[in-house]
Order: C-alpha cells, then sequence, then structure tokens
C-alpha cells in the first residue's frame, strides 16, 4: 500500500475516532436499570478482589450461565497466565425473587482453569448457585458465581479463592458491574446488568 493511502486511511480512522463520542452521545441512551420488556435475566462484566480485579463477562438465563475470568498473553490466540470458563450444563432452576429483586440460578457446571499459557489443570463438572442482584440504578447491579471444585476449594489455589458467601463450604467468584460515562462528561453507563421484571 502506498505511503499516501496509508496516511489517508489513517486520517479517515482518527476522524472516525472522534466522532462516535459525539454521535452517541447526541443519539444514545443509557440503558434502563430495569426494562420489562428485557425478561429476568443478565448479562454483563464484572471485577472485584475475587477475579484479583480481571473483567469477568458472565450470562444469567434459563438456558445458560455462564461466567469467565483471564488474561491475555503476549502470542495472538494463546491466554496468559490464568484463564477460566464457566458454563451450565444441563437443565437449571431458575428462581425470581420480585421483593428482594433478585435471581438464582442452580444446577451443575463445567469448569476449566488454566494457568501458564494453556495448561489445563482442572476441567470437572460440579455444583453451582449464580445469583444476580437488580439494584435499579441506585447503586450498580451485582453477580456472583458460587461454586466448589478440587483446585478451588482444598487444592493448589485455594489459598487465592474467595469464600461464599452462599455456602460456607463452597467459594465464588462476583462483583458489582463495571461502568463509565457515554463520551467525556455524559451519563454514567454500566456494562451490562441484572434485570428483575418489576
Amino acid at each position: 500500500m502506498e505511503r499516501r493511502q496509508v496516511l489517508k486511511t489513517a486520517a479517515l480512522g482518527a476522524a472516525a475516532a472522534v466522532a462516535v463520542p459525539t454521535t452517541l452521545a447526541t443519539t444514545a441512551q443509557a440503558a434502563s436499570a430495569s426494562e420489562p420488556t428485557f425478561g429476568d435475566l443478565g448479562a454483563g462484566m464484572y471485577a472485584d478482589m475475587s477475579t484479583a480485579f480481571h473483567p469477568s463477562p458472565f450470562n444469567l438465563n434459563p438456558v445458560l450461565v455462564t461466567c469467565a475470568v483471564g488474561t491475555t498473553g503476549a502470542i495472538p490466540g494463546v491466554i496468559g497466565s490464568f484463564a477460566m470458563e464457566m458454563f451450565s450444563v444441563g437443565t437449571l432452576t431458575y428462581t425470581v425473587d420480585r421483593a428482594a429483586r433478585t435471581i438464582t440460578a442452580q444446577g451443575r457446571m463445567r469448569s476449566i482453569t488454566m494457568l501458564l499459557t494453556g495448561v489445563v489443570l482442572e476441567d470437572v463438572e460440579h455444583d453451582f448457585a449464580a445469583i444476580g442482584i437488580d439494584n435499579r440504578g441506585i447503586t450498580a447491579d451485582r453477580f456472583e458465581m458460587h461454586y466448589t471444585t478440587p483446585l478451588w476449594n482444598g487444592g493448589l489455589l485455594t489459598a487465592i479463592s474467595t469464600a461464599s458467601t452462599f455456602r460456607s463450604d463452597w467459594k465464588m467468584f462476583g462483583g458489582a458491574l463495571l461502568s463509565g460515562t457515554l463520551g467525556l462528561l455524559g451519563p454514567k453507563v454500566y456494562l451490562g446488568g441484572i434485570n428483575v421484571n418489576p
């Protein structure tokens, strides 16, 4: 590609990057904290001490519950020092408590934990309970994944795991949803949310 074309492409990309926040600020609206048409479900991204402050994406719905956390590697397509993927298998028990604005999904889950650019330390099926809390925009919604596996509960990673608040003999990942602002000075936008219909 000629140098002139490279510079032209770069200039167009820079112009688009500047225009996008302005366009969003004038046309988009912050997502409602609780939207009846969404159904009783959740999806988003959280982080706290239980994930070593790494962003953790999740899904919470009657069909599938997922939770993941990890680091990226220096080589494209290769994970970094840690990665864990969790996804439900089989039928879920899905309970919506409208008074408490919570969703609790329980069942069986497969968890795969890798360390050191792809060494699988654990690939197991286990019981779990996922809890979503709809805070109606007063504070950030919250997602928690409660579980027990040999690696995290009595094994190699026990010392760095977080005790569950759902069952004293389990472990957990969980935290408040991450947030940002729409543009530089716009309204707060959460990276997803938990929705419990009124």
